[in-house]
């Protein structure tokens, strides 16, 4: 398994630590959280690729990370189950640092539960039905079984109406650089969807 670093992974890194803070500690612990954070959910997609005899390679890139994997064509259930893990991971992950909390001095506690709250919140944000984010991939792929590419055309379609609900709702009243993201989203699913819809005819 090749794992490759894009220079711009850092700035994305340091884009989303000093929106949160701007002390260089906490900065810097952010960074390292990002990085960990973000590999062991690209982690959850290429073990389990492996496990089906892929060959895999993660990539931390300026939109978070990206696995890529080589072999033979996999069923749309084990797809499911590949995109699935990376979320999963995270979850999981937090977990685990939740229950490491519970044994730590207070000081200690509050950096721990940083990183508990940043996984659930990736993961959580990464389920979202938009594109590329694997709620959007796993969208895809169940409407896919069920209506075939009629299904994978509107999964893009969807995917934009949500991204740009999506992007107001955190331009207006939260995080205006996870907006600007969704935004982007937003552009791409559409024009996916109307590529897609091009190829129908």
């Amino acid at each position: 398994m090749k794992i490759t670093i894009s220079p711009w992974f850092w700035g994305l890194a340091l884009l989303l630590a000093t929106a949160a803070t701007r002390s260089p500690i906490s900065v810097a612990f952010w960074v390292v959280v990002v990085l960990i954070s973000v590999l062991i959910h690209e982690l959850g997609h290429a073990l389990s690729a492996m496990m089906w005899g892929q060959k895999v390679q993660i990539e931390l890139t300026a939109f978070g990370g990206v696995t890529t994997r080589q072999g033979a064509p996999l069923s749309p259930l084990q797809d499911f189950f590949i995109i699935a893990m990376g979320p999963t991971f995270g979850f999981l992950f937090a977990l685990l640092i939740y229950c490491i909390a519970q044994y730590v001095p207070q000081m200690v506690y509050g950096w721990l539960y940083l990183i508990v709250e940043i996984n659930v919140i990736w993961s959580l944000l990464n389920l979202l039905p938009v594109h590329p984010l694997d709620g959007g991939k796993l969208m895809a792929i169940i409407l896919g079984m069920f209506f075939g590419n009629s299904g994978k055309r509107f999964s893009y379609f969807s995917s934009a109406i949500i991204a740009i609900l999506f992007a107001f709702l955190m331009i207006v009243y939260s995080n205006p650089i996870v907006g600007a993201l969704f935004l982007l989203f937003s552009f791409e699913s559409f024009r996916a969807w109307k590529d897609a819809s091009l190829r129908k005819k």
